[in-house]
């Protein structure tokens, strides 16, 4: 027989943990001489795959081909090269024996078991024992979170609780199973039949969605409001109704989960949004059910309203970051300051003791979302200046929020007005994403900024330009998965002012960016919609 060379067939599997795509490259042995055989590993087709649960295995077939009319001899397949080792990637079982028949196949079956959203990559190696060189297979898998937010009918209005999921990295994103039926909204009381879903957290293919829900047609009677889903937010399960606190309504902002325990914040307000005060709530069952709301210490000053946007858990210390303002002074600038608090517990108790921002803070500061990487927090916001302009601010912290040290942003859009209402941070590299706008609030136009020292300093990134029919847009959302892959989501509106869903899409950590496919409706009869956020991990 003659000898063959190295064949590598580099396969993508790109796992949204709803459908996972694949995409298929042919691939031969290469030819010395005519009557060499051609070997290939052809990948299986993963449309339509789910990962079950969290650790639940996905088997997947793999086939190695002889096409030639020679038998030929081949060594036991094996998973090599594992990235991170830690995965668990694993041979499940096997039909190939030592030796492969003229124009026959056998089944190498790959076990994929996994929980953290990331990158992860293998190699599936099979010796063909009687010539030199190997047939290999690249194994790629980029796992990526669902995006949560609210659709709307043609006249902007019957606000629906709404979810997508994403294959391709976050470049094409499928409505969930559910559709065209909205998610559930509460059968109690009756008429609580809209909702809006802010924040969402997945520990592998466990998702946590939170948000409000409200009395149709008037926009009353507050609720907070809780989804789990076990496949990745494919679909999804309404958690039981919420115990109120003393004020009787409220609302979700942001969730966060370390392994069953999660931790979720918000405001609560006796109506119309008047009081506001700090709402928490913790889950020891990854968000099936709920406690009653958590307290938080100490009471803020009197005059003095507040909510948290957002909280992020590593291990059990939780940070949580918002703002509170001064009810006592008068339009058209009410005093805003930043607002912190710590839970040591998981988000069972929560203290702002010794929680302080710095003394050169700007007045009419206020934080929108917060980062935490082991002890290093970065959280992001805004302030207005003197000409009550809106400028991009940002904190870090090293102690997990208990202080903060401003790390001031130089607004560089070239717009007068700028917003950050995301951040997240893998290692230590961020990504704040928001919107810049005219001094009118208007031209508003997708922003990000990346830094690569947790948000100490920061460089605006490149965005692609709208397409024609987007006029103006903003982002709301963003998470990186894995080593470089980063997602930004929001809405963008159209000439005749409808508002509909917007993604972006990075593969170099935030540096660069694609603007993502169109994202289908929810349905004919709720044309409207867009993200509010997207699930971190």
């Amino acid at each position: 027989m003659h000898p063959i060379k190295k064949t590598l067939l580099l396969v993508s599997l790109i796992f949204s943990m709803t459908p996972v795509m694949a995409e298929r490259t042919q691939q031969t042995c290469l030819k010395e001489h005519a009557k060499d055989c051609i070997v290939t590993i052809v990948p299986p087709d993963l449309s339509g795959v789910t990962l079950a649960s969290c650790n639940t295995p996905v088997l997947e077939t793999y086939v190695l081909q002889n096409n030639s009319p020679f038998m030929v001899e081949i060594g036991a397949p094996e998973i090599i090269d594992i990235t991170p080792p830690s995965a668990n990637i694993t041979l499940s079982s096997t039909t190939c024996g030592s030796t492969l028949a003229a124009n026959a196949s056998c089944n190498i079956v790959v076990s994929f078991s996994l929980c953290a959203l990331g990158d992860y990559s293998a190699t599936l190696e099979d010796p063909i024992s009687s010539r030199p060189g190997y047939v290999t297979s690249a194994i790629s898998l980029t796992l990526t979170p669902p995006a949560v937010g609210a659709s709307y009918d043609a006249s902007g209005n019957n606000d629906l609780t709404l979810s997508y999921t994403s294959s391709m990295d976050g470049d094409l994103w499928t409505l969930y199973a559910g559709a065209p039926t909205p998610l559930p909204t509460p059968a109690t009381p009756a008429t609580q039949k809209q909702g809006h879903l802010f924040g969402a957290f997945c520990v592998g293919p466990n998702c946590v969605a939170v948000g409000e829900s409200f009395q149709e047609p008037a926009y009353t009677n507050l609720l907070p409001l809780a989804y789990t889903s076990t496949d990745g937010g494919n679909t999804w399960a309404l958690t039981p109704a919420f115990t109120t606190d003393a004020q009787g309504q409220g609302l979700l902002q942001s969730v966060a989960c370390v392994d069953l325990n999660c931790a979720s914040v918000g405001l609560s307000t006796t109506g119309n949004f008047t009081n506001l005060k700090p709402l928490g709530y913790i889950s020891t069952n990854g968000g099936v059910t709920w406690s009653l709301p958590r307290s938080f210490s100490p009471s803020l000053p009197a005059n003095t309203q507040a909510q948290l946007f957002s909280v992020d858990c590593v291990v059990t210390t939780c940070t949580t970051v918002g703002s509170f303002y001064n009810t006592a002074a008068s339009a058209p600038v009410i005093p805003t300051a930043p607002l912190g608090y710590v839970s040591t517990d998981s988000g069972n108790t929560w203290s702002s003791t010794g929680v302080t921002f710095d003394a050169s803070t700007p007045t009419n500061t206020f934080l929108n979302s917060v980062s935490c990487v082991g002890t290093t927090c970065t959280a992001v916001g805004g302030y207005f200046n003197n000409s009550n302009l809106n400028q991009p601010y940002s904190f870090y912290s090293t102690n997990s929020g208990s202080t903060w040290t401003a790390s001031p942003i130089t607004s560089a859009s070239g717009q007068a007005q700028e917003a950050l209402f995301a951040v997240d941070c893998v290692g230590t590299d961020c990504v704040a994403a928001g919107a810049s706008f005219d001094s009118n609030g208007d031209s508003q136009l997708p922003l990000v900024y990346t830094s690569d020292d947790y948000g100490q300093t920061w460089t605006i990134a490149s965005l692609p330009a709208l397409l024609d029919y987007q006029i103006q847009a903003g982002l709301d959302g963003v998470t990186c998965v894995g080593s470089n892959t980063c997602i930004a989501v929001g809405n963008y509106y159209d000439s005749l002012g409808n508002i509909y869903p917007l993604a972006y899409t990075s593969q170099d950590q935030g540096s660069s960016w694609t603007l993502s496919l169109p994202i289908p409706p929810v349905s004919a009869s709720q044309p409207q919609g867009q993200f509010f956020g997207i699930a971190g991990s």
